[in-house]
């Protein structure tokens, strides 16, 4: 029921643009045929597809720890004052990222590092931005009264996957050349191989991402 609960929560953000933005346990219900039915649309959110795109490259940059591509999405998306130094972002980032102290794979310790950045740049997030990051804390709450170990960055990163290589659109290609390969062209070979064993990638992909 987990995996159901996260495939519709990131179907609604990823794909339809148009999310329930509290799914906590009293919005929810199991069915007896194994749907997951949801419950109070007081709290709805909806993103278009330049933010949704947005929200996929920031995970790829969070994930390579890339903290000037990181500090120039929050610029592309509008978070950030204009005229804002981004190298200066970029390294109040990186110093996050390095804090082995500080460093945690769960969504609210990830957004606790990230919180600091913004406060000390004055961000600005879009409400229905705000919406994304409280139903993926409120989804991620949820799936750890059933698996204290679950985390929702982690668990999404399957069906960000999925997303990368089902769109070809040039915006969803350059994210995942971003994702597969380094800056000095050489293969991040861990994740292509973990694309061989999750869906389906054909060589043609591989060679349209050079």
């Amino acid at each position: 029921m987990i995996d159901e609960g996260l495939y519709c929560s990131l179907r609604q953000l990823l794909e339809e643009g148009f999310f329930h933005a509290d799914p906590h346990p009293g919005n929810l219900v199991a069915t007896e045929g194994g749907s997951l039915a949801y419950f109070d649309f007081g709290m709805m959110g909806d993103i278009p597809r330049h933010y949704r795109v947005g929200l996929i490259q920031m995970l790829v940059h969070y994930v390579n720890r890339d903290s000037l591509g990181l500090a120039n999405d929050f610029h592309s998306l509008g978070f950030v004052p204009e005229g804002t130094d981004l190298l200066a972002v970029a390294d109040a980032l990186r110093f996050s990222f390095g804090d082995v102290r500080r460093q945690s794979n769960d969504f609210q310790g990830v957004m606790n590092h990230l919180y600091d950045v913004m406060y000390e740049f004055s961000f600005s997030l879009p409400p229905d931005y705000a919406l994304v990051i409280r139903a993926l804390g409120s989804l991620e709450g949820t799936a750890k009264a059933l698996d204290p170990e679950f985390k929702v960055i982690e668990s999404a990163y399957p069906f960000v996957i999925g997303r990368l290589l089902a769109d070809p659109s040039p915006d969803m290609r350059k994210i995942l050349r971003e994702l597969l390969i380094c800056d000095d062209g050489s293969i991040r070979w861990n994740r292509l191989e973990r694309l061989f064993h999750g869906p389906i990638l054909s060589v043609n992909m591989i060679t349209n991402l050079w």
